[in-house]
């Protein structure tokens, strides 16, 4: 998914674009709210990003970083 190859290129406002567009293909891709939440969070959208990454959990995305990304964007929610 190119909006993976902008996110790690650090061009969220692309990769945000381009995961929206895959989320409306595959809208029970998890992975993909997952990579969407970190660009929510990178621009500082941390409500987005908490929407995300429950989705991301919800469609079975169980991992650790997962939950630790959910956690830290709780706690930066919180401070904004």
């Amino acid at each position: 998914n190119r909006g993976i190859i902008y996110y790690n290129a650090d061009d969220y406002s692309k990769a945000l674009a381009d995961l929206n567009v895959a989320i409306r293909i595959m809208p029970s891709d998890a992975e993909l709210y997952y990579i969407r939440g970190k660009v929510y969070y990178m621009l500082d959208n941390y409500n987005n990003a908490i929407a995300d990454y429950k989705k991301a959990i919800a469609l079975g995305l169980e991992y650790e970083e997962v939950h630790q990304s959910l956690q830290d964007a709780y706690k930066r929610a919180k401070k904004h």
